[in-house]
């Protein structure tokens, strides 16, 4: 069995297609991005969470979520960026967690500016607050320090926008997230007209890229995106919807009929799918 090693995460120029990343929490999923050729996976807090069985409210430790990693980078060559929450409130644990990342075999991790313990973006009823600017720079900084390789990305993300904070201050904590040396920023939107979005992408200024996050505006199409110079799309959590949907239907249908035929893949298709696990092959570099 091959060791882990980070596979490179591309990110597109400007007006280029963008980069998209698709959740991806397990090998199997893993396996099924790469042939379906896209960039690279997003490893997901909410989706190894909910696997779990606990809350997005950083109840996962980083060990447990290199766990995750290491199971597909061991399986999969598909490059990974890890959602490493707010990096487990500290700026030692900031750097921990760039290196216990990275000798996992992730490719990069994005760390936000939500104070310890996080609660997931589309919580409703609890209010949640944000680090002081100055300490995410300095988690900022740590990262980038300790990461192992300059190949290893590190992306700043603020939830500025889905607090309910002016889209002003969003892109002057976005400016200082750059300044202190990530690679790639990412505003955080949960505005279901993706007008936040459109905004975000038009007042930007910056070098660093931008990534965006489109669960709440699927309307908007990942070419629209990128000719608004989002540099790197991710579905964060859209591959677990969609078989949370298809086996609720496959045990309705169970249930009411005593019968499981309902659309799935056959056994040969998984064992297919199970026996390329680590053989190496890319389908993009076919």
């Amino acid at each position: 069995m091959r060791s882990p090693s980070p596979q490179l995460l591309r990110v597109a120029e400007v007006g280029d297609a963008p980069t998209i990343l698709v959740g991806t929490r397990d090998a199997v999923t893993a396996r099924m991005v790469l042939d379906a050729g896209f960039d690279g996976g997003w490893v997901s807090s909410l989706e190894i969470s909910a696997i779990t069985g606990v809350q997005d409210c950083n109840l996962l430790s980083v060990d447990a979520v290199a766990a995750v990693v290491r199971a597909i980078t061991l399986a999969v060559p598909l490059p990974l960026l890890v959602d490493a929450d707010n990096c487990y409130g500290s700026v030692s644990a900031s750097a921990r967690t760039v290196r216990v990342l990275a000798a996992a075999g992730a490719a990069g991790m994005c760390i936000e500016d939500s104070a310890y313990p996080k609660q997931n973006s589309f919580t409703t009823g609890t209010h949640r607050n944000l680090v002081a600017l100055n300490d995410f720079a300095d988690c900022i900084n740590a990262a980038v320090a300790a990461r192992p390789d300059p190949a290893f990305l590190v992306v700043g993300r603020t939830e500025t926008l889905t607090v309910g904070l002016p889209l002003s201050e969003a892109l002057q904590r976005a400016r200082t997230i750059a300044s202190a040396g990530a690679d790639l920023v990412l505003l955080h939107s949960t505005d279901p007209t993706g007008a936040e979005a459109r905004a975000v992408a038009a007042q930007w200024t910056g070098e660093v890229p931008l990534v965006i996050v489109p669960t709440a505006f699927p309307h908007l199409d990942t070419a629209t995106l990128g000719k608004l110079g989002y540099s790197m799309v991710i579905y964060a959590n859209q591959s677990l919807r969609a078989a949370i949907h298809a086996t609720r239907v496959l045990l309705r249908a169970l249930g009411e009929t005593g019968s499981a035929e309902t659309d799935m893949v056959t056994m040969p298709e998984l064992l297919e799918l199970m026996n390329r696990f680590d053989d190496g092959r890319d389908p993009r570099r076919r």
